[in-house]
């Protein structure tokens, strides 16, 4: 009874003091020809994950303030990109019952978004799924940013990821870049932006591979049919550089677009990238090239700092990378949870997986509580 009051109180406060909770905290800006943060630096991050069917791990894993302040603590980086994840439920064809809706799933993006604001990370909105649905389920696209950018539209802290590697599937892979310009990636920007005026937006018309200099392409045909200007200080073109090129990445950058690598992969990831020595030094070559990156790594681990402390820091230490040279020395990674806290959230997250939802009883008082603290209105449809 303790431990759910104690949950319910601090979430409550959560919920309550959302949008309040660093108002003041200054927005990222476009500038430089890539994304930075208010300080100057680049905005620097690691994936985070929220999803019913895909990463509970990550989901309990992110909901820990412990964590979250550990990004900033331990890594050094000043962002967090947060992947929703749910909508690929619905490409690979899982039944509705598979997948929480947007509003569900809300519950857990608040916290985590509240939580970055508190410690003063950046956070970077991520809808995860490749193209556009149009099946007319919860998670289309359209109806996913007509709840979110409305919603944290004010909060500082918080930038757009608009689409993720948008052309995989229909409607965009089978149309192609050459009917972009009218389809829906145009009126998606259009749509996010009119929301939200002065948000960092990225994301539209992302690239999966850097194989080509997109900069006449976006700069002449895409802006204009969007209404966008990339020299607006709030807009920059988001890719992947696996099997890419730093060089078309600097064409591209060269004819005024701004760019941002929102996925740079580990080697437990297993992508190829064709950046000159392989895997390990994608974040490493955007460094060099001042550009801004935000990492890539598992959806399940139960330890979302394990890839880039494996990888990522002995990289940077031993190159002495700019935004790492200096620091304090890091110690061996600890785990943030007891082994009693572990147990916790490896019950609840079986729990969630299997059922869908947090049934009350001694094991789940603490996520129940959490849920039903800081689920607001509109998401139960309830009066209070």
């Amino acid at each position: 009874m303790i431990c759910r009051l104690t949950a319910a109180t601090v979430l409550i406060a959560f919920a309550s003091n959302f949008s309040a909770a660093y108002a003041a905290q200054a927005r990222a800006v476009v500038k430089d020809g890539t994304v930075k943060a208010a300080d100057g630096q680049l905005l620097r991050g690691m994936s985070l994950h929220v999803s019913k069917t895909y990463s509970w791990q990550a989901v309990l894993w992110g909901t820990q303030k412990s964590n979250i302040q550990a990004v900033k603590d331990r890594l050094h980086l000043n962002t967090i990109r947060l992947n929703c994840l749910d909508p690929r439920a619905v490409i690979d064809g899982r039944p509705a019952q598979a997948f929480s809706t947007i509003a569900e799933e809300a519950v857990y993006t608040d916290s985590i978004v509240a939580l970055a604001g508190e410690v003063g990370l950046y956070i970077m909105l991520n809808y995860h799924c490749a193209g556009v649905i149009t099946n007319g389920s919860t998670w289309d696209i359209k109806n996913f940013w007509d709840f979110y950018a409305p919603r944290y539209k004010d909060k500082t802290w918080v930038c757009y990821e608009i689409e993720n590697e948008l052309y995989q599937h229909p409607p965009s892979a089978t149309s192609g870049p050459n009917d972009w310009p009218t389809g829906p990636e145009a009126n998606l920007y259009k749509k996010v932006r009119g929301y939200a005026p002065n948000t960092i937006v990225t994301g539209m018309f992302e690239s999966l591979y850097i194989s080509d200099n997109w900069g006449p392409f976006l700069k002449n045909v895409l802006g204009p049919a969007c209404g966008l200007s990339w020299n607006s200080g709030k807009d920059a073109w988001a890719f992947h550089p696996y099997q890419g090129s730093i060089e078309n990445m600097k064409a591209t950058q060269a004819e005024g677009i701004p760019v941002i690598c929102t996925e740079a992969a580990y080697p437990e990831e297993n992508y190829g990238c064709a950046l000159p020595g392989g895997w390990s030094i994608v974040a490493e070559a955007m460094e060099k090239n001042n550009v801004a990156w935000l990492d890539w790594h598992r959806w399940g681990s139960a330890d979302q700092l394990a890839a880039p402390l494996n990888y990522l820091i002995p990289r940077a230490t031993n190159e002495g990378w700019a935004w790492w040279t200096g620091t304090a020395a890091q110690s061996a990674p600890k785990p943030f949870a007891t082994s009693q806290e572990m147990n916790f959230l490896s019950t609840a997250s079986r729990m969630i997986q299997a059922n869908g939802r947090v049934k009350a009883g001694r094991s789940s008082n603490k996520l129940q509580s959490y849920r039903l603290s800081i689920l607001p209105d509109e998401i139960t449809g309830k009066a209070r």
